[in-house]
């Protein structure tokens, strides 16, 4: 990692002596990538401003939309999604008007994900719902998966619950070569859907599963969002020590994410405003107390 920022750092120092702002712009882009792997979001997004302000001087059409999506991207990730959703909703105009359908389709789903999020399940559930066609159109296996996964989340939301079922056990089915990270989060929906419906055998089919899948892949690391589906189902079983053990994972998730994001106010919305964090930290103050 630091040979990476090291070779960035004289990239950018060449291509600003040479006054080459394309060049410069790209660097850039390259920081916030980098930064944003690394969970250090604010310094990911200072990045990315100053490339879309390179960009806009050039009028690179192409470049401002890509920008803004990831822009867009960690707005998302930070709970912000009034911004997420201006600068998502930027770049899918500036695609709509290139042409350029990839990219066009990928604004679509992570708006239809901001409408999930925000409540707004009639606008999500007609974005996903035309992400999937355009997606089947392509033959985009990952993408109608994870459009899949959006309309489960959608129905559960609305609580449809065999409709989200069926939603999710598509999100597997229809992508034969999906990671461990990917299969994991549609099974443990599944196990959750499961608890609600009081089917405990289905239930405890999906943890045996998921449990067979961590195992295969020693080095998996959960996002909140699985643990807490996970903390959940466990204490559906009645198994508290299992529960309790995902719930401290998914706040130790994400008290170390926060803990990488500099800036106070993009910290703060990350744990308040993202619905799940809030969930996992107050069940986890509340569990203290017991």
């Amino acid at each position: 990692f630091p040979k990476a920022l090291d070779n960035y750092t004289k990239s950018l120092q060449i291509f600003r002596q040479i006054e080459d702002k394309n060049g410069e712009a790209m660097v850039l882009n390259n920081f916030g990538l980098f930064y944003f792997s690394q969970g250090d979001y604010s310094t990911s997004l200072e990045h990315y401003q100053k490339a879309l302000e390179i960009h806009k001087s050039n009028e690179s059409k192409r470049n401002i939309a890509s920008t803004l999506n990831n822009i867009g991207i960690i707005y998302y990730y930070v709970g912000k999604y009034a911004e997420s959703e201006s600068r998502y909703l930027e770049a899918f105009n500036i695609n709509s008007e290139l042409g350029t359908l990839k990219e066009k389709l990928g604004n679509e789903i992570n708006l239809a994900f901001i409408y999930l999020y925000g409540n707004q399940l009639e606008k999500a559930k007609d974005l996903f719902t035309l992400s999937l066609e355009e997606s089947k159109k392509s033959f985009d296996t990952s993408n109608i998966s994870y459009c899949y996964l959006g309309l489960g989340q959608t129905a559960l939301e609305s609580n449809n619950l065999e409709l989200s079922k069926n939603y999710f056990i598509q999100s597997i089915e229809v992508n034969p070569i999906a990671s461990v990270d990917e299969l994991i989060e549609p099974y443990t929906w599944l196990a959750l859907i499961n608890t609600k419906t009081n089917h405990k055998e289905e239930t405890v089919n999906y943890l045996s599963k998921i449990e067979d899948l961590i195992k295969s892949n020693p080095d998996f690391e959960g996002e909140p969002s699985e643990y807490w589906n996970l903390w959940q189902v466990y204490t559906y079983l009645g198994n508290k020590e299992t529960a309790s053990t995902f719930l401290e994972k998914a706040k130790n998730n994400i008290e170390t994410s926060a803990q990488k994001i500099k800036d106070e106010d993009l910290r703060n919305s990350y744990r308040n405003n993202v619905k799940v964090n809030n969930l996992v930290l107050s069940a986890w103050e509340q569990q203290k107390k017991m």
